[in-house]
């Protein structure tokens, strides 16, 4: 707009409109006759305020004043430089004046603005809070002489892939990932206009996101934060039966116990009665039934079958890896398991399952077994019954659900599709393979076996139908 003549006091004001334009510009000018201009503007929401009076002739002032006519911030430097208000405000209704230092003056000039929306805060307290997830959030927000810089706070409750993107700026920007305590974790110094990432590696924990003005620059920016699972190793892809004997490459091997008779087989591993689990490949995915191994009437929670990253060698009598590139289960460093299973049907007795999941750390002493019920998740105890436990009620136990299961230290934490559901220390399982129903070798002992690892049935008093998908370890 330019020309301004009537707006020589307060009630005659000029209306700027900041809330749907980045920058505006009034071209006018205040002499002996015309000794102020006025000037009006509404803020609907919290905003950073940029304002320049420049193009003088002649010394002249500008002043910011709120809806009461009270100056809250004013420019007055000497001759004809620029002056400058750089202020950030809440919503509400504000007034600009301009007037020449002296009567005897007469100046035209410039009134630029701009009000952007600051919707994060400005120091680590006031940080902007908010959730993360696979899900990209996007943040658009404003650093500049009235708000240098910005600050939001996130809290991840497990190890997650963190990937920041700052891009749709004007001029350069810096982006900077704090941990909890305010200490750089990394950041990304941005000089031009070129998009500003960073992608890290994360533990559970509260962070901070800051970005900040670079040099003199003003600037709008995009944000964009995303936090996904971290790849880690493949354990099992749904693509394949496991066998007895697992093949090259492959991480878990079937066991069942007994087994159908076989010639190459021992006695004591073998029954008459008995016949293999039943197996059927899906889509991605293997469901197992446990319940076919006895199928004489009222024995069908009889017999073990599953799948574990170690089988039985009769020859030697022990337990060994199926693959010797299997990662390492330590639970100093932490490590994360994630599975995905649908339970079709279980049966089991008091303080058993018929659906079993088993992990024991590298240091072959550590470890925590969880059991899958028609209507509960629990752990087991080191005396093997029922501690704590899990009713879940944003989904079924029948539905396929994402497991993921934490073990960092001496704790472990079980989340079911993002959210936490159970939790507790690890245990040192009391476990005698000869006071087993029937006894089993001495030498087997998954509860003291390095780096152990099994989903499925392990006991005689429960049987399953559960479908298992992919399975990783990272």
């Amino acid at each position: 707009m330019t020309g301004d003549r009537s707006n020589t006091s307060l009630k005659q004001a000029t209306t700027l409109d900041l809330n749907t334009r980045f920058r505006v510009v009034s071209r006018s000018s205040v002499n002996g006759n015309n000794l102020e201009r006025n000037y009006q503007f509404r803020l609907n929401t919290r905003s950073s305020i940029d304002l320049q009076l420049t193009n003088l002739q002649a010394n002249a002032d500008v002043q910011l004043l709120n809806r009461n006519g009270r100056v809250i911030r004013q420019s007055q430097l000497n001759g004809i430089r620029d002056e400058n208000i750089n202020v950030t405000l809440n919503e509400g209704l504000y007034y600009v004046r301009v007037h020449p230092r002296s009567q005897t003056l007469s100046t035209r000039y410039a009134l630029k603005m701009s009000a952007n929306p600051d919707r994060a805060g400005n120091n680590l307290s006031a940080a902007r809070a908010f959730s993360v997830n696979d899900t990209t959030r996007l943040f658009r927000d404003y650093v500049g002489l009235s708000d240098s810089t910005d600050f939001y706070k996130f809290t991840l409750n497990r190890r997650r892939d963190v990937s920041l993107n700052l891009e749709g700026f004007q001029a350069g920007a810096n982006l900077i990932l704090r941990d909890g305590d305010g200490a750089v974790v990394s950041r990304a110094v941005n000089n031009g206009t070129n998009i500003g990432e960073l992608t890290r590696t994360l533990e559970a924990g509260t962070y901070y996101i800051q970005v900040a003005r670079r040099g003199t620059n003003n600037t709008r920016y995009a944000l964009s934060v995303s936090a996904a699972q971290p790849e880690g190793t493949s354990i099992y892809d749904g693509s394949y039966i496991p066998q007895l004997f697992a093949a090259s490459g492959q991480n878990l091997a079937f066991g069942q116990f007994p087994l159908p008779p076989s010639p190459i087989l021992p006695p004591a591993f073998t029954s008459d009665e008995a016949q293999f689990a039943s197996q059927t490949l899906g889509t991605n995915s293997v469901t197992l039934d446990t319940s076919t191994i006895i199928q004489a009437s009222g024995r069908e929670k009889e017999g073990y079958a599953g799948y574990s990253n170690h089988t039985f060698n009769p020859v030697s009598n022990s337990l060994q890896p199926v693959s010797n590139s299997f990662p390492t289960l330590d639970r100093t460093a932490g490590f994360y398991l994630s599975f995905q299973a649908a339970l079709n049907a279980e049966s089991s007795n008091p303080n058993r399952a018929g659906f079993s999941v088993l992990v024991v750390s590298s240091d072959g002493q550590n470890g925590i077994e969880l059991g899958f019920k028609s209507d509960r998740i629990f752990a087991q105890s080191d005396s093997f019954t029922e501690a704590e436990t899990a009713a879940p009620t944003r989904f079924s136990l029948s539905d396929t659900v994402n497991y993921e299961l934490a073990v960092i230290g001496d704790r472990y934490r079980l989340f079911a599709n993002n959210s936490p559901i159970l939790s507790g220390s690890l245990r040192q399982y009391n476990f005698n393979p000869a006071q087993s129903d029937p006894p089993l070798p001495d030498s087997f002992n998954p509860y003291t076996t390095s780096n152990f690892l099994f989903f499925g049935d392990n006991t005689d008093q429960g049987s399953a139908n559960v479908t298992l998908g992919p399975i990783s370890v990272y």
